[in-house]
């Protein structure tokens, strides 16, 4: 046998019990496949409904509005956040969690399910004072050190505490 033909013969006889290799390998591996759970009304019990975050359905706390991973909507898991961070709400009943429930669908909710405040006039009066201090050529920080303080002690004489 020639060396060429000797080289031909092992790479063949290499390449084959490669594939077989890799066949059974492939044989092995689990197969990963993404269980996403489904919202149950029972868990409102626990203090949570449902919300969709980039079209995937996730469980959201009703008192504090933090919504969890798919993962979290199982009963334990939810529980646990009851116990864990709301332990004062853990022996409310369902009419509690539901009123709450209910609260939380009227609020103005960001995509992460977070509570989002705008208030345009809000908006509007920074914007001016921020134009103001441009004007003065002054520098940004007397906002936060010279007119926040200001602004805060004249709403509180005006509103009150």
């Amino acid at each position: 046998m020639t060396c060429d033909s000797y080289f031909n013969a092992c790479s063949s006889e290499q390449s084959s019990m490669i594939r077989a290799t890799e066949r059974s390998r492939r044989n092995l591996e689990p197969i990963m496949s993404v269980k996403k759970r489904g919202y149950d009304h029972s868990y409102i019990e626990y203090g949570f409904t449902s919300i969709i975050i980039n079209g995937e359905e996730r469980p959201q706390c009703v008192i504090c509005s933090k919504a969890l991973t798919n993962d979290s909507m199982k009963p334990t898991k939810l529980r646990r956040h009851l116990q864990n961070v709301h332990p004062q709400h853990k022996d409310k009943d369902q009419n509690f969690f539901e009123r709450h429930g209910n609260a939380l669908k009227k609020m103005k909710l960001d995509s992460t399910g977070a509570f989002k405040e705008t208030n345009q006039k809000v908006t509007e009066a920074s914007y001016v004072v921020a134009l103001e201090i441009a004007k003065q050529k002054k520098p940004h920080t007397i906002g936060e050190n010279l007119i926040k303080p200001c602004s805060l002690k004249m709403v509180e004489i005006v509103l009150g505490n």
